[in-house]
């Protein structure tokens, strides 16, 4: 990976640099962190060249950052990838942090892995969560540390619900609380 570094810096710095040929390299060797930062630098990029090779790599982190920083990167297509990986993790961070994100087709797919943390963190940050819908699912998770963390901290929460469904996990910890 050490030779994606200089095709990077070479089709950025060199002027009259064969962009096509440097970028078909760089695919080639398949770094991600570098496809990207191809695509945001280095003018005359084939951004959704570049973007399919990434897709192919399936790394959720660089996917994101593509999402967030090249200009022209197709979100849609860029969501449904990392829909399909299915890492919790960068599923959140999309929904967060990426404008013209599909909250409602993320938020589906943080419910149907039923992990409460993600359930818990989608409601608490992202702008247009359906909190009925994620307090419903987490209730299913009969999870008590984030039923009380959701009847806490999230604003519009059914309490009496939470609280009822806390104390049906007989978890005397969360329950004291």
């Amino acid at each position: 990976t050490g030779y994606a570094k200089y095709i990077y810096e070479f089709a950025r710095y060199v002027k009259g640099a064969n962009i096509e040929k440097l970028e078909n390299a760089l695919i080639e060797i398949r770094d991600s962190y570098y496809i990207l930062e191809f695509a945001r630098d280095v003018k005359g990029a084939n951004i959704e060249k570049l973007e399919n090779a990434l897709i192919e790599i399936r790394d959720s982190c660089h996917i994101c950052h593509f999402a967030r920083d090249v200009k022209g990167a197709n979100i849609e297509k860029l969501e449904n990838a990392l829909i399909e990986i299915r890492d919790s993790c960068y599923i959140l961070d999309f929904a967060f942090k990426i404008e013209g994100a599909n909250i409602g087709k993320l938020e589906n797919t943080i419910i149907e892995t039923k992990d409460a943390r993600y359930i818990y963190n989608f409601a608490r940050y992202v702008e247009g969560a359906n909190i009925e819908k994620l307090e419903n699912v987490l209730i299913e998770t009969k999870d008590a540390e984030y039923i009380f963390e959701f009847a806490k901290n999230i604003r519009g929460a059914n309490i009496e619900k939470l609280e009822n469904a806390l104390i049906e996990t007989k978890d005397a910890k969360y329950i004291y609380y």
